[in-house]
């Protein structure tokens, strides 16, 4: 499978590149997670050759689920770090029923922004899924998300 998906992200990127030079080629992807390499994605791979300009990496658990390691491990694979930013996630699913969401407490959503928006010391960016799920509530605790990065305890520091 690898070798089809890298084909068709090289056809789109080429169509992409030719037509607007400046546009930004992303992908949403689980950055070195082994097991989705048998599907073909290799997003690490497709950033460090210049295939895509942004690995969005999908991690859409509350705070104490993050997978850091995975991050961690993505960020020494790649020759820029400044290309992965993580997309945060503002809901909540019940276990077993996918169907059954609703939106996340605000203050997890701010928990989980300034995760991302900390972890990389290359990249202050960061996504949130889903907009559908976004509520007036959380739109403090995101931007409040940009705030003072956490310490090793998971607490924001004071400066």
């Amino acid at each position: 499978n690898r070798s089809a998906v890298e084909e068709l992200l090289r056809s789109i990127s080429k169509v992409v590149r030719d037509k607007a030079p400046n546009a930004v080629v992303s992908v949403s992807s689980h950055a070195g997670y082994e097991p989705l390499r048998l599907e073909g994605t290799d997003s690490i791979a497709w950033a460090n050759s210049g295939l895509v300009d942004y690995i969005l990496h999908i991690e859409y658990a509350q705070l104490a689920g993050i997978r850091r390691d995975l991050l961690e491990k993505a960020l020494i694979k790649l020759n820029d770090p400044s290309r992965l930013i993580m997309i945060a996630g503002n809901y909540e699913a019940e276990k077993g029923n996918r169907s059954h969401v609703w939106p996340r407490d605000p203050v997890e959503v701010g928990k989980v922004i300034r995760f991302a928006t900390t972890f990389n010391p290359a990249q202050r960016s960061a996504a949130l899924y889903e907009y559908r799920f976004l509520t007036e509530a959380q739109i403090p605790a995101v931007v409040a998300g940009w705030g003072a990065p956490e310490s090793a305890t998971g607490h924001a520091e004071q400066h």
